[in-house]
């Protein structure tokens, strides 16, 4: 009688379905008594990158300067706008179907001069306010399902936060302006920094479902007079969340301290230090968890040059150098640890060093915008 072996027929299967296809990796299973090694395919990755850039090329002397909202695509840009009015890209996320969502803004024209708080969907504009009054859009997010936007209005001189969905506002915060969106489920997460009274400090707060969280959770001040938020990440472990928030606390008017704050507990980034000239310090601008690890982008002025700098665990590196001013604006950690840092190389004389949009990979340059017109690159997005 022969046996039928099974284990030389699963080997057979496996080894049957690799043919003409390329792999850089294994991955291996036991069956029965055999360990079976398979070739995986290496998903690849792209690296998306919004923005605004700036030119008078054909422009007559004197003339204002253009500025496109951008997207870089693995480092090749499209404008989202034609250059008529002045416009940004502030945030941009990547959904599970390749979705690429951009909030900004663009300015409106004649007869509206107010800037317009705009949402682009794979470069479809969307108008999320109507120019009465000037807003930005800072912060966008999807579920793959809806989209979700954080900003602002104006209204009169009095900032509104709002948060669109899908386009609408749907929660508005008065005296705030919100920076940072984020969604877990049903829950819609959101933070900024708001003033209450014209005798109040600016304090960092956040909220969820237009509720704000209870004092134990809102960034703690911890005597300082003054509070930023900026950008938010929730990680939800075994059901429970964890809310960061990055941004900043103020000592005095010119002392500002990058800091970061794990379910409202404030973390200080950087020694409070008043540089010899008496200028300000520090401030963290974006913030990714992954895998228990905080990573922070921001800044921090050294030697009177500002760094642009990225913090992981509190740990501080160092992502420009020479000269010239710089600053991180947003971090990304892809699927296989790799952080990606976007930011901008400035100086304040054009003629000699415009501005360069940075992305960082591992702490190495990654891309560079061309260096022959004014860049900004101000949020990173890897799938």
């Amino acid at each position: 009688m022969k046996f039928f072996n099974i284990s030389s027929f699963v080997i057979f299967l496996f080894l049957s379905t690799l043919s003409g296809a390329s792999f850089a990796a294994t991955k291996c299973f036991k069956v029965i008594f055999v360990t079976v090694c398979i070739p995986t395919k290496t998903v690849p990755t792209k690296v998306y990158a919004t923005g605004y850039d700036e030119d008078d090329i054909d422009l007559p002397a004197g003339s204002s300067w253009q500025k496109y909202a951008k997207v870089w695509i693995d480092g090749n840009p499209t404008s989202l706008t034609d250059g008529t009015y002045q416009a940004s890209g502030n945030s941009i996320f990547v959904d599970n179907s390749n979705r690429v969502y951009v909030a900004g803004y663009a300015q409106g024209g004649s007869p509206i001069t107010n800037s317009i708080a705009k949402l682009w969907t794979d470069g479809v504009e969307l108008n999320l306010t109507d120019g009465s009054q000037s807003a930005v859009a800072n912060s966008v997010y999807s579920d793959g399902v809806h989209s979700y936007v954080a900003g602002y209005e104006m209204n009169g001189s009095t900032p509104e936060g709002k948060v669109w969905i899908d386009g609408t506002a749907v929660y508005s915060e008065p005296n705030t302006w919100l920076y940072g969106v984020f969604v877990v489920g049903p829950d819609v997460y959101y933070v900024g920094t708001t003033k209450p009274s014209p005798a109040s400090d600016y304090q960092g707060r956040i909220w969820k479902n237009g509720i704000p969280l209870p004092d134990g959770l809102q960034p703690s001040n911890s005597g300082y007079s003054r509070t930023t938020a900026s950008s938010l990440y929730v990680q939800v472990t075994h059901g429970v969340p964890t809310i960061y928030i990055a941004g900043s606390t103020t000592q005095s008017s010119s002392v500002t301290q990058a800091t970061v704050w794990r379910n409202g507990v404030a973390i200080y980034l950087t020694p409070v230090s008043k540089q010899p000239n008496g200028t300000i310090h520090s401030e963290a601008s974006s913030i990714f968890v992954k895998n228990q690890d905080m990573y922070v982008a921001g800044y921090f002025y050294e030697n009177y040059v500002q760094r642009a700098k990225l913090w992981k665990n509190g740990v501080a590196s160092t992502l420009s150098a020479g000269e010239n001013d710089a600053y991180a604006t947003s971090v990304f950690v892809d699927s296989q640890s790799n952080v990606y840092v976007s930011g901008v190389e400035e100086n304040v004389n054009y003629a000699n060093m415009p501005n360069t949009g940075m992305i960082w990979k591992n702490g190495a340059v990654h891309f560079s915008s061309l260096p022959y017109y004014r860049h900004s690159i101000s949020s990173v997005f890897v799938k």
